[in-house]
């Protein structure tokens, strides 16, 4: 569960957060996917998710 404040906490010190992902899909074969409880916790902290996929 994320900490409901973490996203005001880290903005009131002038802060800034970022969550790397990496998606490896050597076969080219399948879809990047961020499960819907990971965009949810994303969405309630201010953030945004952004795929950048590697073949």
């Amino acid at each position: 569960m994320p900490r409901a404040d973490l996203h005001e906490l880290v903005r009131r010190q002038g802060g800034k957060m970022a969550m790397c992902c990496y998606w490896m899909n050597e076969a080219g074969d399948r879809v990047p996917d961020v499960p819907d409880d990971i965009r949810a916790m994303m969405e309630a902290m201010g953030g945004t998710i952004e795929i950048d996929e590697y073949r």
